[in-house]
């Protein structure tokens, strides 16, 4: 297996019913190569025509990933066709692209690559679809990260004013151990805009955030790996300054005890109010958990965590390392790393988890894939899904040449 190297790097528990895997139907849609490039690490989106979108981290036509587009098959035949809408070298335009892809009000798509750029620490880049009568994206650089900020940790949330924001690893020479920024666009011509919300420095409130916010700008929530009085991560909400453009106050909602899980290498996602996330490991068997974080009582200061279920590191998975993908009634989808069923370790799994029904404390836990490794893939990135409720996905590793490969699940 390819190493990506920093990229991967007493509580009221729930009871869980478990429902075997369901009847549904599992359909490899690609499978990459060292030619087409290996190893996405990002989930895809799907447009309006049916194309989906993503990123691989290695190799490709200039060595060093892609951005793709999988186009479905005409109708009467059955192969997707695939296309390289931009291929990363060393260079100043990055290299490894990570994380998903947003699109912006004019088409372009904005993401993350973790290496490239004027120092080497990364880039966001933007492509801007083809003119009429061109055929080629245009790929453009909107922000190169220094090494004062470290390097970028993956996915970017966008907010209705087209503000990007995002998280950064560790910076040895500002020692530092992570920081949130925002990138606001330009008015018109000119450049994109920087500014740094908050800079973790205390190990003990949670450092190296994890790639992944909520929120909407007016408050940001996102987890640490680490940190806090057990050093096993935390929950955090940023908010911004009453007025002005001073630093973000950030608040710590809950520190992880192994118990409630441990290392979040995720971030979380926001549902009425309430935060859900994924641990790595700690729970019953220390495999990791999946979590919800509820909005203090009135009255109250303290946000509670419960945790809704804990993997057993069989059948069920094992180590959800992605974030979770909140669907039709507040059903939870995601993947886990291991697991599954297959050889000892397993290659892990897509679940859901169907909340109580009325009067109920049981979320229903129901596996829809298990992945075998060299059939189908292993270690799924964070999922999605169209309105048909039909979902796709990445493998990161897995196939013939442990390359990754695209997919589609309908349940």
């Amino acid at each position: 297996m390819r190493s990506t190297g920093t990229l991967l790097s007493a509580l009221f528990v729930t009871a869980i019913s478990c429902a075997s895997a369901s009847a549904s139907t599992f359909a490899t849609l690609f499978k990459f190569s060292s030619e087409t490039a290996e190893n996405p690490h990002g989930t895809v989106f799907r447009d309006k025509d049916g194309a989906l979108y993503g990123t691989a981290y290695f190799f490709g036509p200039g060595g060093r990933g892609v951005v793709f587009k999988l186009s479905p098959p005409p109708v009467g035949k059955t192969k997707w066709s695939y296309d390289i809408l931009y291929s990363f070298t060393d260079g100043l335009g990055g290299a490894g692209p990570i994380g998903a892809l947003v699109k912006d009000s004019s088409g372009a798509l904005i993401g993350t690559a973790l290496q490239g750029g004027t120092e080497n620490y990364g880039v966001i880049f933007k492509l801007t679809p083809p003119g009429q009568g061109q055929t080629q994206w245009v790929e453009s650089v909107i922000h190169n990260f220094s090494a004062s900020e470290g390097n970028p940790s993956g996915d970017l949330l966008q907010d209705q004013n087209g503000n990007l924001y995002g998280t950064c690893d560790y910076s040895s020479s500002a020692q530092t151990y992570g920081q949130v920024f925002r990138l606001t666009p330009p008015q018109g011509q000119g450049d994109w805009t920087e500014d740094v919300l908050y800079v973790f420095q205390d190990r003990n409130e949670g450092y190296l955030p994890s790639p992944g916010l909520a929120g909407d700008g007016t408050a940001l929530f996102g987890t640490t790996r680490y940190g806090g009085p057990a050093d096993l991560g935390t929950v955090y909400q940023l908010s911004p300054p009453e007025t002005g453009n001073g630093p973000w106050t950030k608040t710590v909602l809950h520190t992880f005890a192994g118990a409630d899980g441990a290392s979040p290498f995720a971030g979380v996602v926001e549902k009425n109010g309430k935060l859900f996330g994924t641990t790595s490991h700690g729970g019953d068997l220390d495999y990791g958990v999946v979590f919800q974080l509820a909005p203090p009582k009135p009255g109250h200061t303290d946000w509670k965590e419960t945790v809704i279920h804990s993997f057993t590191g069989g059948s069920d998975g094992r180590a959800p390392y992605e974030e979770l993908t909140i669907g039709k009634r507040g059903t939870l989808y995601g993947g886990t790393v291991g697991g599954g069923g297959f050889s000892k370790y397993g290659h892990g799994t897509i679940f859901s988890l169907t909340p109580p029904a009325a009067g109920q404390s049981q979320w229903t836990e129901q596996i829809l894939h298990g992945f075998n490794d060299r059939d189908d893939g292993n270690s799924p990135a964070r999922v999605w899904f169209d309105k048909s409720g039909t979902i796709y996905g990445v493998t990161q590793y897995g196939m013939s040449h442990n390359t990754g490969s695209v997919f589609q699940l309908t349940p």
